[in-house]
C-alpha cells in the first residue's frame, strides 16, 4: 500500500482547507461549520509551532491522501484524522491510524491514544474499531474511544 505521514508545513495550507471544507468532512467533523482561511491559517501557524501537536499528512506512494493529527495531554494523545475525499474507500484511515498511534508511543512515550467521533460516522468508527480502539464513552454528539498505545493489533 505504500502509506506513510510526513510533517505537514505551511505549504500544506490549501490542501489542508479544502479537505476540512469538503461537505462530508464538515458533516462528520465537531465544529461543523466552514472554515474561512484566514482562520485556517491562523490555525495551522498555532499547531505547527505546537510541540504538543503532530500535524501530519498522510500519503499513499507518495501522494497526499489525507491528513492525521496527535494532540498530546500529558500521557495521553488525542488523534484525528481526515482522509481525502478522492481517496475515500480505499482502507486507508486503519493503517493511518496505526501509523500515528505507533509514533505517540514511540515519540512522545504516550500511553493511551483517544479519538472522539460522531455516532453517525461509522466509517470512522469501523477504522477505529479495526485499529484497535474500544468505545468508552457513547453520547448523542460524540462516541468516545481509546486505546493503548502499544503494537498494533493483529
Amino acid at each position: 500500500m505504500g502509506l506513510s505521514l510526513r510533517p505537514a508545513t505551511e505549504g500544506d495550507s490549501d490542501r489542508l482547507l479544502e479537505w476540512r471544507n469538503d461537505p462530508l468532512t464538515r458533516a462528520m467533523a465537531i465544529s461543523q461549520a466552514p472554515v474561512p482561511p484566514g482562520d485556517h491559517e491562523r490555525w495551522l501557524a498555532t499547531r505547527l509551532a505546537d510541540p504538543a501537536t503532530l500535524l501530519t499528512i498522510a500519503e499513499q506512494d507518495g501522494v497526499p491522501v489525507g491528513t492525521v493529527r496527535l494532540d498530546r495531554r500529558g500521557a495521553e494523545a488525542e488523534l484525528s484524522i481526515t482522509i481525502a475525499p478522492g481517496a475515500r474507500g480505499r482502507g486507508l484511515a486503519r493503517p493511518a491510524i496505526e501509523l500515528a498511534v505507533e509514533h505517540a508511543r514511540r515519540e512522545w512515550g504516550v500511553t493511551r491514544v483517544t479519538a472522539r467521533i460522531r455516532p453517525e460516522n461509522t466509517a470512522s468508527l469501523r477504522a477505529f474499531a479495526a485499529a484497535g480502539f474500544q468505545v468508552t464513552r457513547e453520547g448523542d454528539e460524540l462516541v468516545e474511544l481509546a486505546r493503548a498505545a502499544r503494537a498494533a493489533p493483529p
